[in-house]
């Protein structure tokens, strides 16, 4: 049977009346294959469920034994010759120095020896920044007004006890940070406690003079270019090193007189691009959770 046009209003008024009178048509019954897949994805689902929790219980017991395993085999408690296995820390305290050129042999330890798990490490800093400058670019500016601690151009509003302070304690926080990041193959520091102290320095800028001015030293896309550099370069640095000594090849990078500033070969480099990483990071924490973008 053709279908009505729209516009054949007799032809509409004549089925809605039948089916005020008849009623809606009997709804047919299940057929059994439905009531059978039905039947099945419902016992599926249970099933799952019960596989579920049987795993984590195996997977927790046999957790715990294996850790309780481990713990009656630690050497026991007050022994002086603890630990019994020690030949991986003689080796960075008595050939830490000849091997890389570092005084510190924290430094040495995370930036040489073990100098891809500190590459791991800012990488996953830098990862969840992107991730976190992703999830809040749909949030709206903020509104100056009275309640909102920034005026119409993005500034803190005047506070002269603030930034009289900030004026004197900035430059001797910077420079406290770039010595530790400099010296820490030298010393204590390096670059996670330096960047964390110029970090320091940049927020407080920010909450001093407002964060439209300090956005002039960096915002969000001249941070994922400072740091996708620095991360670029110790990959580089690092990965050829690795792969040269790996496959035999006679390469040695000069390494320096010890307790000199420019020795510890790549150390001073990496140092120096951590910190930098760990820097901006902090900053562009602040910035995300107070202002709510970067600009």
């Amino acid at each position: 049977m053709p279908r009505p046009s729209p516009f054949d209003y007799r032809e509409l008024e004549r089925r809605s009346s039948v089916s005020d009178v008849l009623g809606p048509p009997p709804s047919r019954p299940p057929s059994l294959q439905a009531w059978f897949n039905e039947w099945r994805e419902r016992k599926g689902r249970e099933s799952f469920g019960y596989a579920y929790a049987l795993l984590s219980i195996v997977f927790c017991l046999t957790l715990a034994v294996v850790l309780l395993y481990a713990v009656t085999h630690l050497p026991p408690f007050g022994d002086p010759a603890n630990p019994a296995q020690n030949e991986v820390s003689r080796k960075y305290l008595e050939e830490g120095i000849a091997d890389t050129g570092a005084i510190s042999v924290n430094a040495a330890m995370y930036f040489d020896y073990r100098a891809f798990d500190t590459l791991g490490e800012t990488t996953v800093l830098f990862v969840a920044l992107q991730a976190v400058m992703i999830l809040m670019l749909t949030r709206e500016r903020n509104i100056p007004t009275q309640e909102n601690p920034y005026d119409e151009r993005g500034g803190s509003r005047r506070n002269d006890i603030i930034q009289v302070c900030a004026y004197l304690l900035i430059p001797a926080i910077m420079v406290f940070g770039f010595y530790h990041i400099l010296f820490g193959h030298l010393g204590a520091g390096g670059g996670f406690a330096g960047g964390s102290i110029l970090g320091a320095g940049l927020i407080l800028y920010a909450s001093a003079f407002g964060t439209q001015r300090a956005k002039h030293f960096i915002n969000g896309r001249m941070y994922s270019r400072i740091v996708f550099g620095c991360l670029l370069f110790y990959l580089i640095a690092k990965g050829f090193v690795f792969i040269a000594g790996a496959n035999g090849l006679d390469f040695e990078l000069p390494l320096g007189t010890p307790g000199m500033l420019f020795s510890g070969g790549l150390i001073l480099p990496i140092d120096i691009c951590v910190g930098i990483i760990v820097a901006s990071s902090m900053y562009v924490i602040y910035i995300l959770f107070s202002e709510g973008e970067l600009g």
